[in-house]
């Protein structure tokens, strides 16, 4: 492991020399941008990194690159973390930031760069901003105008049961169209765009279900799903990481939450199962060992 590691160096610093030595300062940033923090913390050796990133950010600046300036300032920001320069590390990711959202360059990379500087401003001492920085909107697409009105009260109200009622963004929910294939592409298209953490994917589904999570799978995200519909089940265990099956759609709520006004109705319909689960068991013995058939009488529906 360490020859290999000496031989990445060796390799990088001679690429650097032959990318200086043609005046290729883009690919001279994006030289020193990866083979400083990434690099270190590959190898857990942290000596030349901060040094490698401001050269980067200076190459970048020089050569007029937004894109290869976002990168330097996302390793740049990362080095001095790992150097224990908390505050430099905020500037230059608060930098990189700015770049992904205000000039949209590598924006692939934006949830990397705010989680870094989240732990930044953690690392600095700046609570507030750390919690505003991390904070993750619910985009939520409905297909149906009365669902619209729905979805913004449930959203808005466990907004303010988190005790941030001003986060909450009534453009987030939004409705999209009642008909199922645009519905679906518009869905994927917002995915595409946002890259969203995590989608879920919760009640009656029919072809559009496959689309869906192939799409979210592949924007990276962590995908939750259930549903009733026998059918589509099978695409959703193959396309999603968790999938609550049939029943378990209905009982997941009472089992987060565990109240007792939603937990009783399920536990007195497992009982009921039970009950009758055992009555069937009973009347195919009684049947087929016994012959009686006055199991028949007692569960016959009059006429």
């Amino acid at each position: 492991m360490l020859r290999r590691q000496a031989r990445a160096r060796q390799r990088i610093a001679k690429a650097l020399a032959f990318s200086r030595a043609h005046k290729e300062e883009e690919v001279a940033s994006w030289l020193l941008a990866w083979s400083g923090a990434q690099f270190e913390d590959l190898t857990g050796e942290f000596q030349h990194g901060l040094v490698n990133g401001q050269q980067a950010v200076e190459l970048a600046g020089r050569c007029g690159s937004p894109l290869s300036t976002t990168a330097a300032l996302y390793q740049l920001g990362w080095a001095a973390l790992q150097h224990g320069l908390p505050a430099e590390a905020v500037a230059s990711l608060d930098r990189a930031r700015e770049q992904h959202l205000v000039r949209k360059q590598a924006r692939a990379w934006t949830d990397l760069t705010i989680g870094l500087l989240a732990e930044a401003y953690l690392a600095n001492g700046q609570l507030e901003e750390a919690r505003e920085t991390a904070e993750t909107p619910i985009l939520v697409p409905v297909n149906d105008p009365v669902m619209l009105a729905m979805g913004q009260e449930v959203v808005k109200e466990a907004y303010t049961q988190a005790g941030r009622p001003e986060v909450y963004r009534p453009d987030n929910i939004s409705y999209v169209s009642a008909m199922q294939f645009p519905y679906v592409a518009a869905v994927n298209g917002l995915m595409q765009r946002e890259r969203p953490a995590t989608c879920f994917y919760m009640g009656v589904f029919h072809a559009e279900s496959l689309l869906l999570a192939e799409t979210g799978s592949g924007t990276g995200a962590i995908q939750i799903s259930g549903t009733d519909q026998i059918s589509q089940i099978p695409f959703f265990v193959a396309a999603t990481d968790y999938t609550l099956i049939g029943e378990e759609l209905y009982a997941a709520s009472a089992y987060l939450s565990q109240e007792p006004a939603q937990i009783g109705p399920l536990k007195a319909q497992d009982y009921a199962k039970v009950v009758i689960i055992i009555v069937i068991i009973v009347g195919i013995l009684a049947l087929s060992l016994l012959h009686w058939d006055g199991i028949l009488e007692l569960v016959r529906t009059p006429v």
